[in-house]
Order: structure tokens, then C-alpha cells, then sequence
């Protein structure tokens, strides 16, 4: 499976992990590289195939052909993609196989100081507004990267774990329809967080939306995104 790129995850309101709240996002079966061996060095008298990775000076690419030979990576966009990507972008690795299809599948990774930094199963981190009270964005996505997307979050507010929310949000969409087809299952922690949420499409994107009571308390939510595509 070649390395794809994807434009414009938008993350929520807040920052990621301190980070921008609008990326460039990879999808790919191997792990980003941060000088971990397994990609070899570009070479112009080999001839690569279609989605095969090089390293030249450094940074990633993946072949956008088949036959492609003695085409020098950085400077021969038609034929080779860079994928390294820079603070604040997002590589999601799946199984050789395809898209994630459980929780140990997932792993999610954000580049901050020009590392890619993450762990399987690691959450992302968005702060949410408190007293939201008209619909805005806690995730979109391009439909064309996640038709069938599975959202596991926690939505908490405050401090410690007296009130949150824990959840699935399950997401079809085609790109053919005005509306996702979707369904929620969730636990409450405590009381009412007062943060519903619905689901929206518009522009190519499939938007997660969120309103909140105004309740002078903080709102943070975590959520790993992993679909079949």
C-alpha cells in the first residue's frame, strides 16, 4: 500500500498537542520515518513501482508510478510525492492488510520539533469550548480517506475523573449522500457533561460536530479515528 496524503484534518477549535489545529495527514502501512532503518536510500539507476518509499537527503517519498527510474525525488513532483511532513502534520499507520480494524491496530503519530511523535493507541488531545452554544467542529475529515470511520473518544470536564463521557461514534460516508449515516453508543461518568454531539457533511468532509453548556469548566477530548476505506 503506497503512502497517501491527505489534505485539511481539521482537529477542533483548539491546539493538538500544543500543535496546529489544521493538518496535512499521511495514511500508510509502514511507520513514519525518524532514522528507523527499512526505507532505502533513493537510486537513480533503479527502477521503482508505484507507492514505493525512498530516503533522499533525508526526507521521504513515495513513488507516484510504475518504471519510475533516474528521476530525482525533489525535484520530479510527477513522479515521486514527499511524505515526510512538517510540525503539526499526522501519519496514521494501519496493517499491511489495509485500514485499522481494532483498537491494538491504530497507530497515530504528530510531528512536533521535526519528530514524529506517538505510540500505538495514543489519543489525540483537542480543547473544546465551554459554552459552544451554536454547532462547531471537534473533527472533520475528508469522506475519501475515511468512508467508514470508527471514532473512540473521551470527552471530560474539569479536573480528575469525576465527569466525562466515553464513547464510539461509527460513521458511513460515500461522498453520494448530503447526510452520513452514523450511530453513537456511549457511557456517562458522573453527571451530564452537557457536550452533545452530531454529524455533518459538507464540502467533501465529514464534520463532527459540538455544542456545550456554559458552565465555566474546562472541556478536553481524546479520540483515536481509524476506518476502512
Amino acid at each position: 500500500m503506497a503512502t497517501t496524503k491527505y489534505k485539511g484534518l481539521k482537529l477542533g477549535p483548539g491546539a493538538i498537542n500544543n500543535k496546529t489545529d489544521e493538518s496535512e495527514f499521511f495514511v500508510s502501512n509502514r511507520l513514519p520515518y525518524n532514522g528507523t532503518p527499512g526505507i532505502a536510500q533513493y537510486s537513480s539507476v533503479a527502477t521503482y513501482g508505484l507507492g514505493d518509499a525512498v530516503l533522499y537527503q533525508g526526507v521521504s517519498y513515495n513513488s507516484l508510478q510504475a518504471g519510475n527510474t533516474s528521476n530525482q525525488p525533489d525535484t520530479s513532483p510527477l513522479w515521486w510525492s514527499e511524505v515526510d511532513g512538517k510540525d503539526g502534520d499526522i501519519w496514521i499507520k494501519t496493517p499491511s492488510a489495509g485500514f485499522p480494524t481494532g483498537g491494538s491496530d491504530v497507530e497515530m503519530y504528530i510531528k512536533a520539533s521535526n519528530v514524529w511523535q506517538g505510540t500505538k493507541g495514543t489519543p489525540f488531545v483537542v480543547s473544546l469550548v465551554d459554552g459552544q452554544l451554536t454547532p462547531a467542529t471537534a473533527l472533520e475529515y475528508p469522506s475519501s480517506a475515511f468512508r467508514y470511520a470508527q471514532i473512540d473518544y473521551t470527552v471530560k470536564r474539569g479536573t480528575g475523573d469525576g465527569r466525562k463521557r466515553s464513547g464510539t461514534l461509527t460513521v458511513l460516508h460515500d461522498g453520494s449522500s448530503p447526510t452520513p449515516v452514523y450511530s453513537h453508543e456511549f457511557n456517562e461518568i458522573g453527571i451530564d457533561i452537557n457536550c452533545p454531539f452530531t454529524v455533518s457533511y459538507s464540502g467533501g468532509n465529514v464534520k463532527i460536530l459540538y455544542t456545550s453548556v456554559n458552565e465555566g469548566v474546562a472541556l478536553e477530548l481524546k479520540y483515536v479515528i481509524k476506518g476502512w476505506n
